[in-house]
């Protein structure tokens, strides 16, 4: 068995290589729990849907009614809306909608708004509210 000395260079090379296995470690778990947040932010309506935004059919939406849902996911609250919705290109049509809004944002959601949306192509009750277009007219 190799026996090592008790020498200041070898307790160096010792804490060295534990730090190294830290700074490891790190740069693992971090891109893991990037992952982890985007996964759990998407799966309860908390961040856009990207490809939908990217993707979707371009169209309007009008807040007819909002109603509280009881829920509250990390103190904000879930609501229900009742959306008149103008797609660019087909018909007019009436859906309800469950989101997760931001306390400070609650104002904003009030019947009567009327707000620019991405809709699904192959599901018209899928869509996601393209807030970023605002800024585009």
């Amino acid at each position: 068995m190799i026996q090592l000395e008790d020498t200041p260079l070898n307790w160096v090379l010792v804490i060295g290589g534990g730090v190294a296995l830290l700074a490891l470690l790190l740069a693992l778990w971090i891109p893991f729990l990037r992952f982890l947040i985007r996964l759990i932010s998407k799966s309860y309506g908390l961040a856009p849907n990207e490809d939908l935004l990217k993707n979707g059919n371009p169209g309007e939406a009008t807040i007819l009614q909002v109603a509280e849902t009881g829920t509250y996911i990390n103190r904000n609250p879930q609501i229900e809306m009742l959306l008149d919705v103008r797609p660019q290109s087909g018909s007019p049509y009436q859906m309800t909608l469950r989101k997760v809004v931001g306390i400070v944002n609650i104002p904003q959601f009030q019947p009567g708004a009327v707000y620019p949306v991405k809709i699904a192509r192959d599901n018209l009750g899928n869509l996601e509210f393209d807030i970023w277009d605002l800024e585009r007219r």
